[in-house]
């Protein structure tokens, strides 16, 4: 029969666990699986785990749950591998249930981060790319991977100063209808409407959308439902941003009409798809060897 002291403790690890998964946008179906092959590792006969928008609570054999609470949903791959492999190593015994909780504790600091200058250059590859590859021309390619990349330095300063999250997406998108607006008023692109909406695209919440539709399988509705709900807010703070940059350069009226930006061959192709795709997965913090793998993911799934 379990102690006080050791029931508390491994409560306290599969909760503090469960927030970094939650936190870092795991599925709420991972979670529990997770949770439930941990609990088992270290001989619990049973343990509930609840996952809300805003926290998560893990309860053992019928006692008071532990609650850790959830601030917002963060994207950092590394700090959500980081978390699996340490509940790995408890359900494979290579470390106790005290120095797991003090890893789990110590995660987030002592992960890294890619450089921020390094993730906006990237992220505005990965814009620049993009917008080639939906045939942009190369006036447009280039405003939307430097509109991309002072999105991101302008998401992380604003960051700085906790703001509403819906902010965030919104400042980008604005930024973003600017430097294409007054290009196009400048009569330097024969893609206005690439050149408006492309930056936006990448503000898009991906993981987001795709835990919610994972979480609608797997019967998770209320956490389907937050995670859904929060990827809409996005999407329309990134429209509204578009609609108020135009309104500030360049009315809908005056748009030219879009002109081709030429065709690319196979080859070209797969390589912008493969840039886009290190983009993104830098932007969430990906390691560097999953980051090539991704980029040739990228390239063959395209």
């Amino acid at each position: 029969m379990l102690s006080d002291t050791d029931r508390d403790l491994k409560t306290q690890l599969l909760a503090q666990a469960a927030r970094l998964l939650l936190q870092y946008n795991e599925s709420s179906a991972v979670i529990d699986a997770a949770m439930a092959r941990t609990s088992q590792a270290l001989g619990l006969k049973s343990c509930r785990v609840v996952v809300g928008y805003r926290s998560v609570s893990v309860s053992l054999d019928g006692h008071c749950p532990v609650v850790e609470t959830v601030q917002e949903l963060r994207l950092n791959a590394a700090v959500q591998m980081r978390v699996h492999r340490i509940l790995d190593q408890v359900q494979l015994a290579q470390v106790d249930a005290q120095s797991a909780l003090s890893a789990l504790h110590r995660v987030e600091a002592d992960t890294p981060r890619h450089p921020q200058w390094l993730v906006a250059v990237l992220l505005g590859a990965a814009a620049a790319s993009f917008a080639r590859l939906l045939g942009a021309d190369e006036v447009a390619v280039l405003v939307v991977g430097f509109a991309a990349a002072f999105g991101l330095l302008l998401r992380h300063a604003l960051a700085l100063w906790h703001v509403s999250l819906l902010v965030l997406p919104l400042a980008a998108s604005l930024l973003g209808a600017v430097f294409g607006g007054w290009t196009i008023r400048l009569g330097w692109t024969q893609t206005p409407d690439l050149i408006l909406i492309v930056p936006a695209l990448m503000v898009v919440p991906g993981p987001h959308l795709i835990n919610g539709v994972f979480d609608l399988i797997d019967n998770y509705l209320p956490m389907s439902l937050s995670r859904l709900g929060l990827a809409l807010g996005i999407l329309l703070a990134a429209g509204l941003g578009i609609v108020i940059g135009m309104e500030l350069t360049v009315s809908l009226a005056r748009l030219p009409e879009t002109a081709s930006g030429g065709d690319i061959n196979l080859l070209a192709d797969m390589v912008w798809a493969g840039i886009a795709a290190c983009g993104f997965a830098a932007f969430y913090n990906t390691p560097w060897p999953q980051i090539g793998l991704a980029m040739v993911g990228g390239m063959a799934g395209h």
